[in-house]
């Protein structure tokens, strides 16, 4: 937009303000008026007339009682006066009432008629000459329980209606002082309206200048990832857009020079030997259907802290675990092959895995004390129908079950360093077509264009239906690139399901890892 069609287009937003202000007075009037006549017509009626209905059952049961006391007809005309009244009121009320008002109304008709049937019979009873079966029934307290269960059931009722008239007032407070204020804003509006005539056009190019000046500065002190952008008139705009231009092409070098420097580190014998040793051991399958699946993909230009690895017992028990040490590179590398070490050591010679985590891999990290890391360990049993788990800080892996809820394997410790403890071990069903999903934290950190992490819903919606552990990991991945848009992650991202099959399946030779690819991920096929 030239500076021309700039204070065009100011004079045009002064009007368009106006007419917004005409319009927002118009609708508070009308919410104020509207208010009003709820009150008038609806609740402050509902109010009275809800009194009375207590009193009209009030005046009934007096009249029972002086009648069943003493024997006199002439109590029940307090009694027949009164029903013929609740009727009316009752009907009155149903005209009235809205929303849970009127659930409340309908439990006093149904609370009225139960104390009708549970009188009935003392009524008949006296009515009858039976004084002493009259007497029996009202010592029971039959028909009393009935009436103080309807008196409680009329002051719900009046308690709805009043909190009803007290929102409907406040409503109308609210849209009172909504008017109020809008006509305030009106006023003020009409006395800035010069002001924003006179500056609009010098702000319309100045700001944008200063907002563009800014950002220049920030790329320029070093940031240069930061995004140049710019608003106003064309002209600025289009100068913007080439300082834009000039900063993607410098940081498009800085990374191919940066990337060509990681690569050339990154193929160091030793970085491929710690690359080796935190490759997974080949997948075993369960004579009872358990398929187990897994996929990493480290990040960008550096050497994973995510590991992954599985272990089968003689008894046909399977134990997955799942690690992430913080940071990257060949230091948490390093850590990572300790780690695994210890926990594969701990779990093959029967250790109890909550112990594991609180004491031996706490140890891993003595002499590095400000590292850390995550970890779960999960045992499945599919001759018990059951896993046994135990967490330490990790995100919690999702359960899904065959007749579709969802739980979630909470952490059952703090994460491992060398100064927390206190780990412990829990269980829960897995059965036949039952799923789990366990990731590390870069699949859920992992932004799209707006900065929006990958939710566990969406994970959850996105593996319901699968019918294998290769195809949940599959699901999964395709779900990660779709959000992001990208291959390249700024974290370690682990993925790893587990799958019981509702049909048994015959032991299976062992498979192999899943291959670990630096710069992306192919679709893993079962």
């Amino acid at each position: 937009m030239s500076v021309k069609r700039l204070v065009v287009s100011v004079l045009t937003a002064v009007v368009a303000l106006f007419a917004l202000a005409g319009v927002l007075v118009a609708v508070q009037a009308v919410a104020v008026h509207r208010s009003q006549q709820r009150l008038q017509t609806v609740w402050d009626p509902a109010a009275l007339v809800s009194r009375q209905l207590l009193g009209d059952y009030v005046n009934q049961e007096t009249g029972e009682r002086g009648y069943l006391i003493t024997g006199d007809p002439t109590f029940l005309q307090p009694y027949t006066d009164g029903l013929a009244a609740a009727r009316t009121d009752t009907a009155k009320l149903a005209k009235l009432l809205v929303g849970s008002a009127i659930a409340e109304l309908d439990a006093v008709r149904a609370a009225g008629g139960d104390w009708a049937a549970a009188s009935a019979p003392e009524l008949d009873a006296r009515r009858d000459g039976d004084d002493a079966r009259a007497d029996r029934l009202v010592a029971a307290g039959a028909g009393k329980a009935a009436f103080d269960a309807l008196r409680m059931r009329l002051e719900h009722l009046q308690a709805s209606v009043d909190a009803a008239r007290s929102s409907e007032q406040r409503t109308e407070a609210n849209a009172t002082a909504a008017l109020a204020m809008t006509l305030f804003a009106a006023g003020a509006l009409a006395v800035l309206a010069v002001l924003v005539l006179s500056v609009g056009a010098f702000r319309g190019i100045i700001t944008p200048l200063a907002a563009l000046g800014a950002r220049l500065h920030l790329v320029s002190d070093g940031a240069v990832h930061s995004v140049i952008t710019a608003s106003g008139p064309t002209e600025i705009r289009e100068l913007g857009r080439d300082a834009e231009a000039m900063r993607a092409h410098l940081v498009a070098q800085i990374d191919n020079a940066q990337r060509a420097t990681e690569g050339l580190v990154q193929q160091a014998p030793v970085v491929v030997e710690l690359r080796q040793a935190l490759q997974p051991s080949p997948v075993p399958t369960s004579e009872r259907g358990l398929q187990i699946a897994g996929e990493m993909v480290p990040a960008e230009g550096e050497i994973a802290g995510d590991w992954w690895d599985t272990i089968r017992h003689p008894d046909g028990r399977v134990t997955l675990l799942l690690a992430d040490v913080s940071g990257h590179g060949p230091a948490a590398a390093l850590l990572a092959v300790a780690l695994k070490a210890v926990l594969r050591a701990g779990v093959r010679t029967g250790q109890n895995s909550a112990e594991l985590l609180d004491r031996p891999a706490r140890d891993v990290f003595t002499a590095q004390p400000a590292m850390f890391a995550t970890a779960v360990i999960i045992e499945f049993d599919p001759t018990a129908n059951q896993l046994h788990w135990a967490n330490a800080g990790h995100p919690p892996p999702l359960l899904l079950t065959a007749d579709g809820q969802v739980h979630q394997l909470d952490p059952t410790g703090p994460l491992i360093n060398p100064v927390t403890s206190g780990t412990t071990r829990r269980t829960i069903a897995f059965g036949p077509g039952d799923s789990l999903l366990a990731y590390s934290d870069g699949l859920i950190e992992s932004p799209d264009q707006h900065d929006v992490t990958l939710s566990e819903a969406a994970l959850v919606q996105a593996v319901r239906g699968t019918t294998s552990a290769p195809q949940v990991v599959d699901v999964v991945l395709a779900l990660l690139e779709s959000h992001t848009g990208s291959h390249r992650h700024r974290d370690d991202i682990t993925v790893v399901s587990a799958y019981r099959s509702p049909e048994l399946q015959q032991p299976a030779p062992m498979a192999p890892p899943t291959a670990v690819v630096a710069q992306g991920w192919e679709p893993r096929r079962s």
